[in-house]
């Protein structure tokens, strides 16, 4: 996901030429600014959630979701305990949506109706990072967790024993499977596995993961693997040379596509894709963008119709691309997102939209017609009126721009 530094925005702020008419930026509205991300659309399109993180607070700052009515324009906070809530998912049928938080003050796993009500934590287990991953059936989770403190573990803690041996007391990400229903939950990943991500077959009997079975190595040793949801039976896919993330599999279940490096390193930018029984190149798969692009991509989302929409780095801004599985690309009009979030066939899509002098708010974008602004969660800002930085181009001695 494209980050836009708070520092960076509060120096262009400082150095602000405001009107006369303008509010004076003080450190109180600096320090106000709302953050949001993670935009995710149910099912049918109709609703999108995503996370608001709230001005910082004495010495805690809280993080809620908001649920975004596409037809109204309308959103709200969904969520509302006293903690934060985070990483929202929805449902396949769109009737639940499920999400972390630390609201009984330890980062779990929670699940609530779609249209609001009281959440239910689904799982005892404490979170690891954000994976949260609905089975195509919405009757399991897939869920980064760390495995239950021992009761000599509980001891040490308890007794302010802090001693640690590195590799050896760390408890990193496993992947554990929760049954919706009764809330009990199984251990997919035993030690010595690492998961950092996990996604659904379309099947709903195997899950590709991001994972290693050597944390303690000061190597990058994450491969691709499959884990089987009957057995945990772990199978390998493929040796990416270097940093790799956010694995997707298409909609038909063929082929799996996600950001990796050209070589070892050292910062994941392109779009490669594997096609599961085809012809592999050197089993990292297929980079879709190194030639057609050559810029840093950083989402992507999956097409009904088998293409991929990837939000791409250009310049000081950002564009989208369509790219389809044979490398093709099609450039689209550039946009100042940072996320974003399809709607489904012809319903366009919504995007997080911020740029030096406009903080960050919900847009929506449909064909034919100029982007819309849908949220005033910034609104504060409005009446702020920030330098806007100038491109500055000058030719080079070889023509170059």
């Amino acid at each position: 996901m494209v980050r836009r530094s708070v520092s960076l925005l509060l120096v262009i702020a400082i150095t602000a030429c405001a009107s006369l008419s303008a509010a004076p930026l003080t450190p109180e509205r600096a320090l106000g600014r709302r953050l949001i991300e993670d935009l995710r659309a149910a099912p049918d399109g109709d609703r999108v959630a995503f996370t608001v993180g709230e001005p910082p607070r004495a010495d805690r700052s809280e993080r809620h979701i908001w649920v975004l009515e596409v037809r109204t324009r309308a959103s709200r906070r969904f969520t509302n305990s006293a903690r934060s809530e985070w990483a929202p998912r929805w449902s396949p049928d769109g009737r639940r949506l499920a999400f972390l938080s630390d609201r009984d003050g330890k980062a779990r796993l929670w699940v609530m109706r779609g249209d609001g009500g009281e959440a239910e934590r689904a799982a005892q287990e404490e979170a690891a990072g954000e994976g949260v991953e609905w089975s195509p059936d919405g009757r399991s989770i897939a869920y980064l967790a760390r495995e239950t403190k021992t009761e000599a573990e509980e001891k040490r803690d308890k007794d302010k024993d802090d001693a640690r041996v590195v590799d050896r007391d760390d408890r990193p990400a496993r992947l554990f499977l929760v049954d919706v229903a009764s809330t009990t939950s199984r251990l997919l990943t035993p030690a010595p596995w690492k998961v950092e991500e996990a996604v659904w077959m379309p099947r709903g009997d195997r899950l590709a993961l991001i994972a290693t079975d050597r944390p303690g190595s000061d190597q990058w040793t994450n491969r691709i693997v499959s884990v089987a949801v009957a057995d945990g039976t772990i199978e390998p896919i493929a040796s990416p040379a270097g940093p790799f993330r956010s694995l997707r599999v298409a909609p038909d279940g063929g082929s799996l596509a996600y950001i990796g490096s050209r070589s070892a390193g050292p910062e994941p930018e392109d779009l490669f894709l594997l096609q599961f029984g085809g012809q592999q190149v050197d089993g990292t798969g297929r980079n879709l963008t190194g030639g057609s692009v050559d810029r840093a991509v950083e989402e992507f989302e999956w097409q009904r119709s088998g293409e991929l929409l990837a939000l791409v780095q250009s310049g000081f801004s950002s564009r989208l691309y369509r790219v389809s599985p044979d490398g093709g690309s099609e450039a689209l009009p550039v946009l100042p997102a940072t996320a974003f979030a399809g709607l489904g066939p012809g319903r366009g899509m919504v995007f997080i939209a911020e740029t030096a002098d406009q903080p960050p708010e919900v847009w929506m974008a449909t064909r034919g017609a100029a982007p819309e602004r849908i949220t005033r969660l910034n609104a504060d800002w409005d009446g702020i009126a920030l330098a806007r930085p100038e491109l500055l181009r000058y030719g080079s001695f070889d023509g170059t721009e």
